[in-house]
């Protein structure tokens, strides 16, 4: 019987998520915080949670937490073959049959992403929103979400992005545009 490779859930490209323009460099990399990943670009955010989008122990996920890892690196990693193993500073992976250690980082500037995942419900719109059919495309991407997204208005200035026929916690948000 082969044994499980430990690695990220190739179906979850958390990478796609991330930004690359050269002003916000803190939003090209993934971040990991309490329990749970979170990529953005300013226009899509993504939370999951690890054990949800990985198979790493809890001890291995501990050692992520409040470390960044940039977006491409995350997808060399998602493409390695063998296991992959974490430590305080680096994520070890193996390519082209040598292992690779890949940085994790501390100190990146990146966004408050929780507080955008916990909003109000407002009760009356008052201004046209849209929303680019890119970014839904892109988190539904990112998310797994083979069966499509379902989405929910979250505040004045976003929605909020659930897969459908998955269980877990992942999240996305997406940032609105003025119609009218």
């Amino acid at each position: 019987m082969k044994q499980e490779v430990r690695n990220f859930n190739k179906k979850y490209p958390l990478w796609k998520a991330c930004g690359d323009d050269e002003i916000r460099t803190g939003m090209h990399y993934i971040s990991f915080a309490n329990g749970y990943a979170y990529a953005t670009n300013s226009h899509i955010l993504v939370r999951a949670r690890l054990t949800d989008i990985s198979n790493f122990d809890e001890q291995d996920l501990s050692l992520l937490d409040g470390k960044f890892i940039h977006g491409k690196l995350f997808k060399e990693i998602l493409n390695s073959k063998g296991d992959v193993i974490i430590t305080a500073d680096a994520i070890i992976a193996e390519r082209n049959e040598s292992e690779i250690s890949y940085p994790l980082k501390t100190g990146i500037r990146f966004p408050e992403c929780e507080k955008a995942m916990v909003g109000s419900d407002l009760t009356e719109i008052k201004k046209k929103f849209g929303i680019k059919a890119r970014f839904l495309n892109t988190l539904s991407e990112v998310m797994g979400a083979d069966f499509g997204v379902g989405v929910a208005w979250k505040s004045n200035q976003m929605f909020e992005v659930t897969p459908l026929g998955l269980s877990g916690d992942i999240k996305g948000v997406i940032m609105t545009i003025m119609i009218n």
